[in-house]
Order: structure tokens, then sequence, then C-alpha cells
């Protein structure tokens, strides 16, 4: 008997891209409220430090619902967002990721639960207070930290989480995220009306002993006077397969990033020559390339270049819109028709360009 399988339609949409692409692939933090059910029970200076934490948190409906399994007297490692080591009940992960909980500050009780491996206190409201200088250093088996969008105020990245030599996966974005709209799909958004909450000066501080470091989100922190961020991340995080800076006023960069497999830099007024490296080609503000990609985000900056072969087909989600703010930094020419033959793509975004053809694709299921 034949098989038939339905052609799919690719549609580019004709959308400004805010923030990021799609969540990372790769993202190690996604919210999850599993219980645990560990052999020991909790030690006693640990239930104190919850305890303590728990408080330190503005009662408002939302809390009560995060915190309703955290009652004194129960064996902590069965409460809600917690989870255990099952051979001496420390804690090894806390996630109060998107709880709705509001705190005037991050208390620093959370640094006596020195092994945590995860923490995720991303999306909660912090009061726009500074993140503590010291702490961090004492969580010294953490290999996930999340306080993305969580209202952290004005102030530098503490140079303690680069202390932290066993970081996996570090997400420090502030004000922006990802919506999706039935017959749109996913769009994106950013709150620049407060400026920029977060300062990193000195990229190399940070990750000179975080050669473990996987991903790095820091979506809206300013990176303007981090001059040595490109040849930081490339030397000292040879690693790094995920790279999200948006909105990070990131100056400009020189080095490879041969390693990478998701790229993100919207937003950021990067200039420069983006496609095949041709030793003929000169520039003295950039040069790219990245030949592992397979997530790029370079939308709303000043790049010129050819869409090539070479980038379409090796290429899952790919967004290259407004990138013609002078007249000779544009893309141009036709869609490329290997686009058909893409059956892993997942999406793509060629809007607010010079392209010609088609912009109905019928891709080929093989």
């Amino acid at each position: 008997m034949a098989h038939y399988r339905p052609q799919a339609i690719v549609q580019i949409h004709l959308v400004i891209v805010f923030c990021s692409l799609l969540p990372s692939p790769l993202s190690a933090f996604t919210t999850n409220h599993t219980v645990s059910a560990p052999s020991v029970q909790c030690l006693p200076d640990q239930v104190s430090a919850l305890i303590r934490l728990k408080r330190s948190f503005v009662t408002t409906d939302y809390s009560v619902i995060a915190f309703r399994s955290w009652r004194v007297g129960t064996d902590c490692c069965h409460w809600e967002g917690i989870r255990c080591d099952q051979e001496d009940g420390r804690v090894t992960s806390l996630d109060l990721g998107y709880c709705g909980l509001e705190s005037s500050r991050l208390d620093p009780v959370v640094f006596e639960l020195t092994s945590l491996r995860y923490l995720n206190l991303a999306g909660n409201y912090f009061n726009n207070s500074k993140l503590p200088s010291s702490g961090f250093e004492r969580l010294t088996k953490l290999t996930h930290l999340n306080l993305s969008t969580a209202h952290f105020g004005d102030g530098e990245v503490p140079h303690t989480i680069g202390r932290l030599t066993n970081l996996v996966s570090l997400d420090l974005s502030t004000r922006c995220g990802i919506d999706y709209t039935p017959g749109i799909g996913f769009h994106y958004w950013a709150d620049s009306s407060h400026g920029w909450d977060l300062t990193l000066s000195n990229v190399t501080a940070l990750v000179t002993n975080l050669g473990s470091l996987r991903e790095l989100h820091l979506g809206f922190v300013d990176l303007s006077q981090s001059i040595d961020w490109c040849d930081a991340l490339a030397k000292y995080t040879p690693n790094l397969h995920v790279l999200s800076l948006p909105f990070c006023l990131v100056p400009d960069f020189l080095a490879n990033f041969s390693f990478l497999k998701v790229l993100k830099l919207s937003y950021n007024s990067l200039e420069g020559f983006f496609g095949p490296v041709d030793p003929s080609i000169t520039n003295d503000r950039i040069t790219c390339a990245f030949p592992s990609v397979r997530i790029l985000d370079i939308s709303s900056n000043n790049f010129s270049g050819t869409l090539t072969e070479e980038w379409i087909t090796k290429l899952m989600s790919m967004m290259v819109n407004n990138n013609n703010e002078t007249l000779v930094m544009e893309y141009k020419g036709p869609i490329p028709s290997q686009l058909g033959h893409l059956t892993w793509l997942e999406a793509l975004d060629l809007s607010s360009n010079e392209l010609s053809g088609p912009v109905i694709i019928e891709i080929d299921w093989a």
C-alpha cells in the first residue's frame, strides 16, 4: 500500500523580533517542581535555612501557593521545589522559578544551602534590589544558576559568580521575555523604559574560571564597557554552546566562535560583513565565522553580506531581519530555493530586507 506524506508549507512571517530567538534547545532552566523521594530526611540546618528564606518573601496569594507544602515538622526533601541528596539529606536543588514571589532583596540565607547544584529564582520580584556582592562563592557545587527577569536593580554583576567553577548554565537576563500568539507564532518583548538594570564591565573576570560553562544568557545586561567580552569567551569557555546577548550594547567583536550551536545577538547595532569568510575581504570592525551554529539571531543590527547556500543549508532557525538601516548594509537577492530541502527547519524570519522571490516554500519531507 502506498504511503503519502502531506506537504508542509513554511511561510515567512513579516514580524519584528524582540529580545531573543526561540528558547534554547539546550536550556537547563525549565521550571521543575517535581518532588524527589530521598532515603534520608532533610537535615535540621537545611530546614532552618529554607524556613527563613520563605519568611523573607511577602505573604501573597502566590506565596501561599508556592509554599503550601513548606511546613515545619515535615521533611523538607518532600517540599515543592526542593530536591535533596539521597545520601546526606542536604538540599541540592531549589526551584522557585516563576512563582510570583515578592521580596525586598535576595536573602543571604540562600547561601547557607552550600550543597546546591541547581538554583532557579527566575521570574520573581526582588524590588529592584542589587544582587549580593558576596555569598555566591559559597555555592561551590552549583551547576545551574537562573536569576533572569527577577527585577534586580542597577548594579554590577557580582564577580563572585565567577568563582563557581562547576557552572554549566548561567542566566542573568533582565526584562525580556517571549509570548505566543496563535496564527503568528512566537514573538518577543523587552522593556527598555528604565534603561539597563545590570552591568558587566569585565567579562574576563567573570568567565576566567568557568571552563565548564555551556550556556550563557545575558539579555539586557549592559556590556558596553566589556571590550574584552569576545576574546574572553573564546579563550575561557571552550565548551560554550549557547550564547544569548540581545540588547546588550556589545562592543565590536573580532574572535570567531567556532564552537557555538546557538547564537543570539539581536538589537546590538553591530556592523560588519556577515557570510562566508573570504581572506580577501577586510573589515575594520568585524568578520564573522560561526561554522557550528544551528540557531542564529542577528536581527536588528547593521550587518551586510549575502545569504549563501553555505549558511542556509546548515541552520535549523535563522533571524536576520532589520539589517538594512543604511544603504550599504543590507541583505539582497533571491530567497534561496535550498530552503525547500531543509526538513529540520523550525523557524525562519527574513523580514525588513531587500530579498526577492516567493515567500511560500514547499518543504520536501524526505
